[in-house]
Protein backbone atom coordinates (compact mmCIF):
# COMPACT_ATOMS: atom_id res chain seq x y z
CA UNK A 1 0.00 0.00 0.00
CA UNK A 2 2.81 2.39 0.77
CA UNK A 3 4.38 1.65 -2.57
CA UNK A 4 1.10 2.29 -4.45
CA UNK A 5 0.54 5.52 -2.54
CA UNK A 6 4.06 6.68 -3.39
CA UNK A 7 3.56 5.85 -7.08
CA UNK A 8 0.22 7.71 -7.19
CA UNK A 9 1.80 10.73 -5.55
CA UNK A 10 4.57 10.74 -8.15
CA UNK A 11 2.06 10.51 -11.03
CA UNK A 12 -0.06 13.38 -9.67
CA UNK A 13 3.07 15.51 -9.27
CA UNK A 14 4.16 14.81 -12.85
CA UNK A 15 0.71 15.72 -14.22
CA UNK A 16 0.60 18.97 -12.26
CA UNK A 17 4.13 19.85 -13.36
CA UNK A 18 3.29 19.20 -17.03
CA UNK A 19 0.17 21.37 -16.87
CA UNK A 20 2.07 24.21 -15.28
CA UNK A 21 4.81 23.97 -17.87
CA UNK A 22 2.30 24.03 -20.75
CA UNK A 23 0.43 27.01 -19.33
CA UNK A 24 3.68 28.84 -18.79
CA UNK A 25 4.83 28.19 -22.35
CA UNK A 26 1.47 29.37 -23.75
CA UNK A 27 1.51 32.52 -21.64
CA UNK A 28 5.12 33.21 -22.55
CA UNK A 29 4.29 32.71 -26.25
CA UNK A 30 1.40 35.17 -26.02
CA UNK A 31 3.59 37.65 -24.17
CA UNK A 32 6.28 37.27 -26.84
CA UNK A 33 3.72 37.84 -29.56
CA UNK A 34 2.42 40.95 -27.83
CA UNK A 35 5.97 42.24 -27.32
CA UNK A 36 6.60 41.84 -31.09
CA UNK A 37 3.42 43.73 -31.98
CA UNK A 38 1.70 40.67 -33.48
CA UNK A 39 -2.03 40.08 -32.93
CA UNK A 40 -3.05 36.94 -31.11
CA UNK A 41 -6.65 36.75 -32.42
CA UNK A 42 -7.96 33.85 -34.46
CA UNK A 43 -7.51 34.93 -38.10
CA UNK A 44 -10.14 32.51 -39.39
CA UNK A 45 -12.89 33.99 -37.24
CA UNK A 46 -15.57 35.57 -39.44
CA UNK A 47 -13.96 34.34 -42.69
CA UNK A 48 -16.55 32.96 -45.11
CA UNK A 49 -14.21 31.88 -47.90
CA UNK A 50 -13.07 28.43 -48.79
CA UNK A 51 -10.03 27.82 -46.61
CA UNK A 52 -8.99 24.71 -48.49
CA UNK A 53 -8.76 26.50 -51.85
CA UNK A 54 -7.50 29.79 -50.48
CA UNK A 55 -10.04 31.76 -52.59
CA UNK A 56 -12.72 34.14 -51.41
CA UNK A 57 -16.11 34.58 -53.05
CA UNK A 58 -15.02 37.93 -54.52
CA UNK A 59 -12.28 36.22 -56.59
CA UNK A 60 -14.80 34.23 -58.62
CA UNK A 61 -15.28 37.04 -61.19
CA UNK A 62 -12.49 37.37 -63.76
CA UNK A 63 -11.77 40.03 -66.40
CA UNK A 64 -11.34 38.22 -69.73
CA UNK A 65 -10.78 39.68 -73.21
CA UNK A 66 -12.23 37.49 -75.99
CA UNK A 67 -11.06 37.75 -79.60
CA UNK A 68 -11.60 35.44 -82.56
CA UNK A 69 -12.59 34.97 -86.18
CA UNK A 70 -15.25 33.09 -88.08
CA UNK A 71 -15.18 32.05 -91.76
CA UNK A 72 -18.49 31.27 -93.46
CA UNK A 73 -19.41 30.42 -97.06
CA UNK A 74 -22.81 31.48 -98.35
CA UNK A 75 -24.78 31.65 -101.59
CA UNK A 76 -24.88 35.44 -101.29
CA UNK A 77 -22.07 36.75 -99.04
CA UNK A 78 -23.26 40.37 -99.28
CA UNK A 79 -26.75 39.49 -98.08
CA UNK A 80 -25.29 37.29 -95.32
CA UNK A 81 -23.16 40.25 -94.23
CA UNK A 82 -26.25 42.45 -93.92
CA UNK A 83 -27.95 39.76 -91.83
CA UNK A 84 -24.88 39.48 -89.58
CA UNK A 85 -24.90 43.24 -88.99
CA UNK A 86 -28.54 43.11 -87.94
CA UNK A 87 -27.85 40.18 -85.58
CA UNK A 88 -24.92 41.99 -83.94
CA UNK A 89 -26.81 45.25 -83.51
CA UNK A 90 -29.83 43.43 -82.10
CA UNK A 91 -27.54 41.89 -79.46
CA UNK A 92 -26.33 45.34 -78.44
CA UNK A 93 -23.03 45.24 -80.34
CA UNK A 94 -21.59 47.36 -83.11
CA UNK A 95 -19.62 47.11 -86.37
CA UNK A 96 -16.12 48.59 -86.27
CA UNK A 97 -15.21 47.98 -89.93
CA UNK A 98 -16.78 46.52 -93.06
CA UNK A 99 -15.39 45.71 -96.50
CA UNK A 100 -17.07 44.10 -99.51
CA UNK A 101 -15.79 42.70 -102.81
CA UNK A 102 -18.65 42.25 -105.29
CA UNK A 103 -18.41 39.21 -107.51
CA UNK A 104 -18.51 39.06 -111.32
CA UNK A 105 -20.87 37.10 -113.54
CA UNK A 106 -23.91 36.97 -111.29
CA UNK A 107 -22.14 37.34 -107.96
CA UNK A 108 -19.56 34.57 -108.30
CA UNK A 109 -16.49 35.19 -106.18
CA UNK A 110 -18.14 37.80 -103.94
CA UNK A 111 -16.80 38.20 -100.42
CA UNK A 112 -17.13 40.48 -97.40
CA UNK A 113 -15.41 41.01 -94.07
CA UNK A 114 -16.73 42.43 -90.81
CA UNK A 115 -15.02 43.36 -87.55
CA UNK A 116 -17.76 43.37 -84.92
CA UNK A 117 -17.89 44.06 -81.19
CA UNK A 118 -20.32 41.79 -79.34
CA UNK A 119 -21.26 42.04 -75.64
CA UNK A 120 -19.42 39.27 -73.84
CA UNK A 121 -22.55 37.95 -72.12
CA UNK A 122 -24.29 37.66 -75.53
CA UNK A 123 -21.34 36.21 -77.45
CA UNK A 124 -22.37 32.54 -77.55
CA UNK A 125 -25.97 33.15 -78.62
CA UNK A 126 -24.94 35.75 -81.19
CA UNK A 127 -22.32 33.49 -82.79
CA UNK A 128 -24.85 30.65 -82.95
CA UNK A 129 -27.18 32.90 -84.95
CA UNK A 130 -24.39 34.03 -87.26
CA UNK A 131 -23.33 30.43 -87.94
CA UNK A 132 -26.79 29.75 -89.36
CA UNK A 133 -26.16 32.24 -92.21
CA UNK A 134 -24.08 29.70 -94.15
CA UNK A 135 -21.61 26.87 -93.84
CA UNK A 136 -18.90 27.37 -91.24
CA UNK A 137 -15.45 26.72 -92.69
CA UNK A 138 -13.21 27.86 -89.83
CA UNK A 139 -13.69 29.26 -86.34
CA UNK A 140 -11.25 30.32 -83.62
CA UNK A 141 -11.98 31.99 -80.27
CA UNK A 142 -9.18 33.07 -77.93
CA UNK A 143 -9.46 34.38 -74.35
CA UNK A 144 -6.94 36.49 -72.43
CA UNK A 145 -7.24 36.94 -68.66
CA UNK A 146 -6.44 40.54 -67.67
CA UNK A 147 -7.67 40.37 -64.08
CA UNK A 148 -4.21 41.11 -62.67
CA UNK A 149 -3.86 44.17 -64.90
CA UNK A 150 -7.24 45.57 -63.97
CA UNK A 151 -6.63 45.01 -60.26
CA UNK A 152 -3.23 46.68 -60.51
CA UNK A 153 -4.75 49.66 -62.34
CA UNK A 154 -7.53 49.94 -59.79
CA UNK A 155 -5.03 49.99 -56.91
CA UNK A 156 -2.83 52.58 -58.61
CA UNK A 157 -5.84 54.74 -59.49
CA UNK A 158 -7.07 54.59 -55.90
CA UNK A 159 -3.65 55.55 -54.53
CA UNK A 160 -3.22 58.41 -56.99
CA UNK A 161 -6.75 59.67 -56.29
CA UNK A 162 -5.99 59.74 -52.58
CA UNK A 163 -2.74 61.62 -53.28
CA UNK A 164 -4.59 64.13 -55.46
CA UNK A 165 -7.17 64.67 -52.72
CA UNK A 166 -4.44 65.31 -50.15
CA UNK A 167 -2.71 67.77 -52.46
CA UNK A 168 -6.00 69.59 -53.03
CA UNK A 169 -6.47 69.89 -49.29
CA UNK A 170 -2.91 71.21 -48.93
CA UNK A 171 -3.49 73.63 -51.78
CA UNK A 172 -6.57 75.03 -50.06
CA UNK A 173 -4.61 75.62 -46.85
CA UNK A 174 -1.34 76.88 -48.36
CA UNK A 175 -0.32 80.37 -47.28
CA UNK A 176 2.94 81.09 -49.15
CA UNK A 177 3.63 81.43 -52.85
CA UNK A 178 6.43 78.87 -52.70
CA UNK A 179 4.12 76.29 -51.19
CA UNK A 180 1.44 77.04 -53.79
CA UNK A 181 3.87 76.56 -56.69
CA UNK A 182 5.27 73.32 -55.27
CA UNK A 183 1.82 71.89 -54.54
CA UNK A 184 0.42 72.86 -57.96
CA UNK A 185 3.40 71.27 -59.74
CA UNK A 186 2.99 68.00 -57.85
CA UNK A 187 -0.77 68.14 -58.28
CA UNK A 188 -0.62 68.59 -62.08
CA UNK A 189 1.83 65.69 -62.40
CA UNK A 190 -0.33 63.37 -60.33
CA UNK A 191 -3.51 64.39 -62.14
CA UNK A 192 -1.87 63.65 -65.50
CA UNK A 193 -0.79 60.22 -64.28
CA UNK A 194 -4.25 59.62 -62.87
CA UNK A 195 -5.97 60.49 -66.14
CA UNK A 196 -3.58 58.22 -68.06
CA UNK A 197 -4.34 55.28 -65.74
CA UNK A 198 -8.07 55.97 -65.94
CA UNK A 199 -7.88 55.93 -69.75
CA UNK A 200 -6.08 52.56 -69.65
CA UNK A 201 -8.70 51.23 -67.25
CA UNK A 202 -11.56 52.38 -69.50
CA UNK A 203 -9.89 50.73 -72.49
CA UNK A 204 -9.51 47.41 -70.65
CA UNK A 205 -13.11 47.60 -69.43
CA UNK A 206 -14.33 48.20 -72.97
CA UNK A 207 -12.27 45.28 -74.27
CA UNK A 208 -13.66 43.01 -71.56
CA UNK A 209 -17.27 44.10 -72.03
CA UNK A 210 -17.23 43.79 -75.85
CA UNK A 211 -15.61 40.81 -77.57
CA UNK A 212 -13.87 41.44 -80.91
CA UNK A 213 -14.83 38.98 -83.67
CA UNK A 214 -13.74 39.07 -87.33
CA UNK A 215 -16.31 37.61 -89.74
CA UNK A 216 -15.25 36.48 -93.23
CA UNK A 217 -18.05 35.71 -95.69
CA UNK A 218 -17.17 34.01 -98.97
CA UNK A 219 -19.17 32.62 -101.86
CA UNK A 220 -19.76 28.92 -102.38
CA UNK A 221 -17.85 29.02 -105.69
CA UNK A 222 -14.77 30.28 -103.89
CA UNK A 223 -14.92 27.54 -101.25
CA UNK A 224 -12.44 24.64 -101.44
CA UNK A 225 -13.56 21.81 -103.75
CA UNK A 226 -14.02 18.42 -102.14
CA UNK A 227 -11.74 15.71 -103.50
CA UNK A 228 -13.49 12.91 -105.48
CA UNK A 229 -14.04 9.75 -103.51
CA UNK A 230 -14.92 7.31 -106.33
CA UNK A 231 -14.86 6.69 -110.08
CA UNK A 232 -18.04 8.61 -110.80
CA UNK A 233 -16.89 11.52 -108.66
CA UNK A 234 -13.57 11.49 -110.50
CA UNK A 235 -15.34 11.39 -113.86
CA UNK A 236 -17.55 14.32 -112.94
CA UNK A 237 -14.58 16.24 -111.59
CA UNK A 238 -12.61 15.57 -114.80
CA UNK A 239 -15.53 16.67 -116.99
CA UNK A 240 -15.98 19.83 -114.95
CA UNK A 241 -12.26 20.52 -115.19
CA UNK A 242 -12.38 20.04 -119.00
CA UNK A 243 -15.37 22.34 -119.34
CA UNK A 244 -13.69 24.88 -117.14
CA UNK A 245 -10.48 24.67 -119.16
CA UNK A 246 -12.34 25.12 -122.47
CA UNK A 247 -14.27 28.03 -121.04
CA UNK A 248 -11.08 29.64 -119.77
CA UNK A 249 -9.45 29.06 -123.17
CA UNK A 250 -12.34 30.74 -124.99
CA UNK A 251 -12.22 33.65 -122.58
CA UNK A 252 -8.48 34.01 -123.12
CA UNK A 253 -8.95 33.87 -126.89
CA UNK A 254 -11.67 36.51 -126.73
CA UNK A 255 -9.45 38.75 -124.64
CA UNK A 256 -6.46 38.32 -126.97
CA UNK A 257 -8.43 38.60 -130.26
CA UNK A 258 -8.35 42.43 -130.47
CA UNK A 259 -4.63 42.38 -129.81
CA UNK A 260 -4.12 39.74 -132.50
CA UNK A 261 -6.11 41.85 -134.98
CA UNK A 262 -4.02 44.92 -134.19
CA UNK A 263 -0.80 42.94 -134.61
CA UNK A 264 -2.06 41.53 -137.94
CA UNK A 265 -2.84 45.03 -139.27
CA UNK A 266 0.60 46.28 -138.29
CA UNK A 267 2.23 43.24 -139.89
CA UNK A 268 0.26 43.83 -143.13
CA UNK A 269 1.28 47.50 -143.21
CA UNK A 270 4.89 46.52 -142.69
CA UNK A 271 4.71 43.91 -145.47
CA UNK A 272 3.27 46.45 -147.92
CA UNK A 273 6.02 48.92 -147.09
CA UNK A 274 8.70 46.26 -147.62
CA UNK A 275 7.19 45.21 -150.95
CA UNK A 276 6.96 48.83 -152.11
CA UNK A 277 10.63 49.32 -151.27
CA UNK A 278 11.59 46.21 -153.20
CA UNK A 279 9.62 47.34 -156.27
CA UNK A 280 11.24 50.77 -156.11
CA UNK A 281 14.72 49.22 -156.00
CA UNK A 282 13.91 46.87 -158.89
CA UNK A 283 12.62 49.75 -161.06
CA UNK A 284 15.69 51.80 -160.27
CA UNK A 285 17.98 48.91 -161.15
CA UNK A 286 16.08 48.34 -164.42
CA UNK A 287 16.39 51.98 -165.45
CA UNK A 288 20.08 52.08 -164.64
CA UNK A 289 20.63 48.87 -166.64
CA UNK A 290 18.72 50.29 -169.61
CA UNK A 291 20.74 53.48 -169.49
CA UNK A 292 23.93 51.46 -169.43
CA UNK A 293 22.86 49.43 -172.46
CA UNK A 294 21.89 52.57 -174.41
CA UNK A 295 25.23 54.23 -173.69
CA UNK A 296 27.07 51.07 -174.75
CA UNK A 297 25.09 50.92 -178.04
CA UNK A 298 25.83 54.59 -178.69
CA UNK A 299 29.55 54.00 -178.20
CA UNK A 300 29.48 51.04 -180.56
CA UNK A 301 27.69 53.09 -183.24
CA UNK A 302 30.15 55.94 -182.95
CA UNK A 303 33.11 53.63 -183.28
CA UNK A 304 31.62 51.97 -186.37
CA UNK A 305 31.28 55.31 -188.18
Amino acid sequence: MRRWRSAAAVIVAVVLLTGCTTGASDSSGDEAARSNGLPTEDFTEGFDGDVSSGASPESAGRDVIVQGYLTITSEDPIEATDDAVRIVERAGGRVDSRSEQPGVGGGNGASAQLVVRIPSDELTDTLDEIKELGEVEDVSINSTDVTAQTQDLDARIEALQASVDRLLALLASATSTTDLIAIETALSERQANLESLQAQRRYLSEQVDLSTITLDFGSVDAAPIDEPEGFLDGLVAGWNALVGFLGATLIAFGVSLPWLAAVAVLALVGLLIVRAGRRSRRAKNARSKQNSEESANAQKAASAE
